[in-house]
């Protein structure tokens, strides 16, 4: 008879994010996650399969988080501007907060150029960030806020480039004032 399982998936995941965010991929040993999730190496196999099923697992729920904390902000917004804005003034924060950067940019610089299933997700995950942003070109060239040339693609790579590399910018440790610098200096192409 199988036993059932005595933990919760996704805390167990949580814990597995927070120690591959901090350390990356391949500096964190199997040690380091059965320390950060209770569990036993057996459990974790068992529930996750191997390491790099784990690290999937972490990054989609990175990914998921991130992205509704990027939607929550925006939603609080009416125009496509303020709503661009909002995200780029969240992700500086989230920079002088937390040096860690974003994960999936961290996990892609670590391991695209050898491993093509994280080329895969690091491209779809710009992509969604793309999309996102395109969203709200166009909601601002409807309304007028911008020249409606303005709501390009390459508008929207420029900003998903630019949010990105705010991102890893955190491990530099910058200062507010810099911070402030690059997002007014990205936000202007929206002028």
């Amino acid at each position: 008879m199988a036993r059932n399982r005595e933990f919760e998936e996704s805390q167990v995941v949580a814990s597995a994010t927070d120690v591959f965010w901090t350390k990356g991929y391949e500096a964190t040993s199997v040690q380091d996650l059965v320390d950060a999730t209770g569990l036993s190496r057996g459990s974790l196999y068992g529930a996750f399969g191997d390491k790099e099923q784990l690290f999937r697992k972490a990054l989609a729920h990175f990914e998921e988080r991130s992205f509704a904390s990027f939607q929550t902000t925006a939603a609080s917004q009416a125009g496509g501007v303020d709503k661009i804005r909002s995200v780029f003034h969240q992700a500086a924060e989230s920079t002088l907060n937390d040096c860690r950067g974003c994960m999936v940019a961290n996990a892609a610089t670590e391991l695209s150029s050898r491993e093509p299933w994280m080329a895969e997700i690091g491209e779809a995950s710009r992509r969604g960030l793309e999309r996102f942003f395109q969203s709200c070109l166009d909601l601002a060239a409807a309304a007028r806020e911008i020249d409606p040339d303005k709501a390009s693609p390459a508008i929207a790579r420029f900003l998903t480039n630019s949010l990105l590399g705010l991102r890893v910018v955190a491990k530099m440790k910058p200062t507010r004032e810099q911070l402030d610098d690059i997002v007014q200096t990205n936000l202007s192409i929206l002028r």
